[in-house]
């Protein structure tokens, strides 16, 4: 369960920081990880902190990533290998709705979109995916452009034609 609820934080951090344009690259692993607070403030550190934190570097896109060792953990949300040591996660599970359930047939039902969740949680998702693409291609510095052009590859091979759709 703590696999899930870290990635549901992740989707929730990504709702949040989509609305402000900010997009940001998380590593979950297992391992030694101490947290106390001296004189107030909070202390973090561990193995697992490190290597997250020195992993994360080598990471050449952006979004949540899983430790292929801990990858069967994840039940709720999809994956597909990134490297030999990590998979990327699809903390976006509207657009798996949009792409597999109803077989990324646009337009939308209104109905549908109107009586159900899915406006609401859909929204912050093509969000990201606008910003996504659109930073891919016009962010100034080019190895940024080429972290965001890594990751719509990854959404663009799962949700081929939502993607294909929303450029169009």
């Amino acid at each position: 369960y703590l696999v899930m609820f870290l990635c549901e934080f992740a989707q929730d951090l990504q709702y949040r920081l989509t609305e402000r344009g900010i997009f940001f690259r998380a590593v979950l692993l297992r391992g030694e990880f101490h947290h106390y607070e001296l004189n107030a403030v909070p202390c973090f550190f561990g193995r697992a902190l490190i290597e997250a934190y020195r992993s994360e570097k080598q990471i050449n896109a952006i979004g949540l990533f899983i430790d292929r060792s801990i990858e069967g953990d994840s039940d709720i949300f999809k994956t597909v290998p990134f490297n030999d040591k990590f998979s990327f996660v699809f903390i976006t599970q509207q657009l798996h709705k949009v792409e597999y359930l109803n077989g990324g047939r646009f337009p939308l039902d209104a109905f549908e979109l109107e009586q159900t969740d899915l406006i609401w949680a859909l929204t912050p998702e093509l969000l990201y995916l606008k910003y996504l693409y659109l930073a891919m291609r016009f962010h100034p510095d080019e190895k940024v452009r080429v972290k965001y052009a890594n990751t719509w590859v990854i959404f663009q091979s799962q949700y081929p034609n939502t993607t294909r759709h929303l450029v169009t």
